[in-house]
């Protein structure tokens, strides 16, 4: 628009000014709506906007869903175990037996896992685990551990409570034998199918008891995806 507008006094009418200053505000918003105009009344399936398509794209990006954490030993023998909370240097707690003896074991954390709760629209929901274990200056030779996410039941007769795990969540299982001395090997990730609601808790297999003088941390993470 050619000329100049006259700067227009509060609360006064300007018959000359106001119609070209509310031409020139509606000629901006629509060349603003014009360039910025997201499709349809929100961002919703029916307007087709891909993840891929905006600023910041972040539904294939991994979030923390849960972790434990425990420090093993010599003296723990080959079993299968539900990782702890890493606040204690106590050995985790094996899978099947009563809570309520002996002291000198964890207390597995357990978690509800509601798939509805991490799904997104028209995108898959992927889970992954990442073990991740750091070894002293002995090498536990031979061992292999063997992280997974498994499913719990519960059981106990008079004063006693069971925590036993299931068959592991297919796809979910990272390993590693005889992990190198004075290290931190990372395992993972690989996405895997979410399983059903449900609880779980994440665990280890050891194939055998550790070299004497070893002492390994053992921790794991499961991260969530929608791809």
């Amino acid at each position: 628009m050619a000329g100049t507008l006259p700067i227009p006094s509060i609360g006064s009418p300007n018959t000359q000014a106001d119609p070209k200053i509310k031409e020139a505000l509606e000629t901006l918003n629509n060349k603003f709506d014009a360039e910025n105009k997201v499709p349809g009344t929100s961002i919703s399936t029916a307007a087709a906007i891909a993840d891929t398509q905006l600023a910041s794209p972040n539904n294939s990006a991994y979030r923390a869903l849960f972790q434990a954490q425990s420090v093993v030993a010599a003296e723990l023998a080959a079993g299968t175990y539900i990782l702890g909370t890493g606040m204690t240097t106590v050995a985790p707690r094996a899978s099947g037996t009563d809570l309520r003896s002996g002291g000198s074991a964890q207390v597995p954390p357990l978690f509800n896992f509601l798939p509805e709760k991490y799904e997104v629209s028209s995108k898959t929901l992927k889970l992954t685990l990442l073990g991740t274990i750091a070894v002293n200056a002995t090498i536990p030779t031979g061992v292999k551990f063997q992280f997974g996410l498994y499913p719990v039941t519960v059981a106990g007769g008079a004063n006693e409570l069971k925590v036993t795990l299931g068959a592991v969540v297919s796809g979910s299982i990272v390993e590693v034998t005889s992990p190198p001395a004075s290290s931190v090997t990372r395992l993972g990730p690989t996405d895997f199918t979410a399983p059903a609601f449900g609880a779980y808790a994440l665990g280890v297999v050891t194939s055998a008891a550790l070299t004497t003088n070893s002492v390994a941390s053992l921790s794991s993470t499961l991260l969530y995806r929608s791809v």
